[in-house]
């Protein structure tokens, strides 16, 4: 995994997604204000979330700001479930990750939380956005002049244990009445520990292996962005907007690998490994906004995005052997990925008018638009780490995919009711580039059109709201997904993709309510997923994984949200989840469909003893959860933070504690016809951060 990786395009500034769609005056009662603090807000069918407001991550990662959204968790390695489904898609600004999709995880624990002004979450997107993310999809939304009030320079400092430290600074400034500019920097030392222990109990062999694998290490990122809003009337708006990271991340760890016949304390065989690991990354990304507004009936509006994400990543390891007979890898391993991706988009609203009268209120919105998606990777893995200009061994895999969508929507709003129509029209072109040994696979390329329909309809009484909902999304499998080379770079579990993946087609049925008066909000919501070709984790030997399709995946349930401010000195957020979920693995080899359920829950209070002061206590639980193979443990956390301004204001001291309890860990158990495992797995999550933030 890429362990330094941020997200390509995080500091674009401020950009605003030109598909967000709303008609304002049916959308007044949309969102609501749960908290005093304003930390989050829930709308029928989206979540969002404002980190500075969340004192036990802001000074911490994009990750630890997941835990407290309702719905949403992330697993060991940062990844992000929604509806407990992992198959959520990221968008910064609007803009999808692309290809970057695939290392998500990595990229989520090195996302600094003070670079965000919202994180938005929703299961039944607007037609206007990507389709990709069978679950739904995070908007990330990154800082501009919006995130502060009056001031123009924020600056921040962070230390914490473990020798963590890093800064930001951002200023917005207007240079004129048409120009205005805003710069952001960053720099960040990290502390990572992890610890993972394997058991595998091999029934044909009689055997039973053992295997502890510790890592340390200590990720550097710095990053600088540049922005320009400009207005050169009143009808015509641009923003440009670029940036530029550097990562690196060195770690050493110590894997020790026994090997026992079933029934005996004897070790049969030993090994003791010295794994050191470099990774490397650079992105850079450019993207063109504008919105061009006309008066006259019937065009209201044009807007488009031109978008251009390139990225790099070098992962090199090297093994010291001890014994060298029980080598656990064959070889040392590099791993080189490149990728680049362009996105277009234009947009045109031509219907947008109040015909509000005595007799018949009504409001009437259409839009119709573009989006093309053009995107190629490659991925060359090598054996020599000592020579990788020249190595023994070398292949190469590659992916170009371009994706062409139009859609239209339209929406009404007739007295109470609310009626939201959509369609999106997708055609897909995936080819792939590999070495000539593959040709023997007879890898097809793909080229396929697809429909995605849309369809809400809502009625509000008084302050409160409900609504049904249908959507259809999709899934792609990423360039690792696909590359049929073995990724040897974790030792504890080698990686092989499958290039025959389908992409998943995902339908998404819901029905939430809102309930709101005076200083309490509800919401309820029942959902139902129906998922074909699900793409899962399929072990294929004991330490080999690959991807593969089920035949079908439902998943179901129930949430609830509940936000409660009683007096002007505390207000909290709880909310529970209960779902089951069905895995139909006949395509797979399984004979029978596997039911389980799972249920969570999160709390966050909020105490303001004084006008300046804030205390806030946050934590989670989640149960069990099934895979195709076996089930993922339980796990829960908490953490605690305190807040006091000085200065008018303008001047914040911060103390966090992030996993009171070190609890954060994970066990996941593995059964096949062959063998079982045991995988348990721990990060180094706990962290006391001290910080001091200025505003001018």
């Amino acid at each position: 995994m890429l362990e330094p990786i941020i997200l390509a395009g995080l500091l674009a500034a401020g950009t605003t997604y030109p598909d967000t769609l709303k008609v304002s005056s049916s959308r007044a009662l949309d969102e609501v204000t749960i908290i005093q603090s304003k930390t989050h807000t829930i709308s029928i069918d989206s979540k969002s979330i404002v980190p500075q407001n969340i004192l036990t991550a802001k000074q911490l990662s994009f990750n630890d700001v997941i835990s407290n959204i309702p719905s949403l968790d992330t697993d060991i390695e940062g990844n992000i479930f929604l509806r407990n489904s992992d198959k959520v898609t990221i968008l910064v600004n609007g803009i999808p990750l692309g290809l970057l999709q695939e290392n998500r995880g990595d990229v989520l624990l090195q996302i600094p939380a003070s670079s965000i002004r919202t994180i938005e979450v929703t299961s039944n997107p607007s037609s206007a956005f990507v389709s990709d993310g069978s679950a739904g999809i995070v908007n990330i939304v990154t800082f501009d002049s919006k995130m502060f009030d009056v001031q123009d320079i924020f600056a921040s400092f962070q230390a914490g244990s473990k020798g963590r430290v890093g800064g930001e600074l951002f200023i917005s400034q207007p240079i004129n009445n048409k120009l205005s500019l805003t710069f952001g920097a960053s720099a960040r030392k990290d502390y990572r520990k992890r610890k993972f222990k394997n058991t595998t109990i091999d029934h044909e062999k009689q055997s039973i292996e053992k295997q502890n694998n510790d890592a340390m290490g200590r990720p550097k990122t710095y990053t600088s962005l540049l922005g320009l809003d400009y207005h050169p009337s009143e009808n015509l708006k641009m923003q440009f907007n670029g940036d530029m990271l550097l990562s690196s991340y060195d770690r050493i760890g110590n894997i020790r690998n026994d090997k026992y016949k079933i029934g005996n304390s004897t070790p049969l065989s030993q090994a003791r490994v010295t794994r050191n690991n470099e990774q490397r990354y650079n992105t850079f990304n450019l993207n063109y906004l504008f919105d061009w507004t006309f008066k006259r009936f019937p065009l209201n509006s044009l807007n488009g995005n031109i978008n251009y994400r390139y990225s790099e990543n070098l992962e090199r390891n090297l093994f010291e052997r001890k014994p060298k007979a029980e080598m656990l890898v064959v070889d040392s391993s590099a791993i080189s990925m490149y990728y680049q991706e362009w996105n277009t988009s234009l947009q045109h609203v031509y219907l947008n008018k109040q015909l509000s009268s005595v007799y018949s209120p009504m409001a009437i919105k259409t839009v119709s638009g573009y989006n093309g998606r053009f995107q190629n990777g490659s991925s060359i893995n090598s054996k020599d780490f000592l020579k990788p200009e020249k190595p023994s061994m070398r292949n190469s895999f590659g992916i170009d995919r371009n994706i062409n969508s139009f859609y239209s929507e339209a929406y009404l709003q007739m007295y109470s009711f609310m009626f939201e129509l959509g369609l999106r029209l997708e055609n897909e072109n995936r080819s792939y580039r590999y070495d000539h040994d593959l040709a023997v696979l007879n890898i097809d390329n793909v080229c396929s059109w697809n429909l995605f329909p849309r369809a809400a309809v809502s009625y509000n009484f008084g302050r409160n709201r409900i609504q049904a909902s249908y959507n259809r999304r999709s899934n792609r499998p990423q360039l690792s997904e696909l590359s049929p080379y073995i990724n040897n770079t974790d030792p504890a579990r080698l990686f092989v993709g499958n290039p025959y993946l389908k992409n998943e087609i995902a339908d998404l049925f819901a029905l939430s309510y809102i309930w709101k008066y005076d200083r309490i909000s509800i919401q309820p919501a029942l959902y139902y997923t129906n998922v074909k070709n699900a793409i899962t984790d399929v072990y294929i030997e004991s330490d080999k994984v690959t991807k593969d399709n089920l035949s079908s995946m439902n998943n179901y349930g129930l949430e609830l949200s509940l936000a409660y401010s009683p007096v002007r000195w505390f207000d909290m957020l709880i909310a529970g989840n209960w779902g089951g979920y069905t895995l139909d693995g006949r395509t797979i080899g399984y004979d029978k469909k596997k039911k389980s359920d799972t249920y969570g829950f999160q709390a966050n209070l909020n105490f303001k003893p004084t006008y300046t002061t804030l205390i806030q206590l946050n934590g989670n639980y989640i149960s069990d959860r099934m895979t195709i193979q076996g089930e993922i443990a339980s796990r829960y956390r908490m953490n605690a933070s305190v807040s006091q301004k000085l200065w008018n204001n303008r001047l914040a001291l911060i103390l966090t504690v992030n996993d009171i309890f070190n609890s954060i860990g994970e066990k996941t158990t593995i059964r096949t016809n062959t063998f079982e495992k045991t995988v348990i797995r721990n990060r180094d999550p706990q962290v006391v951060m001290m910080g001091v933030e200025l505003t001018l």
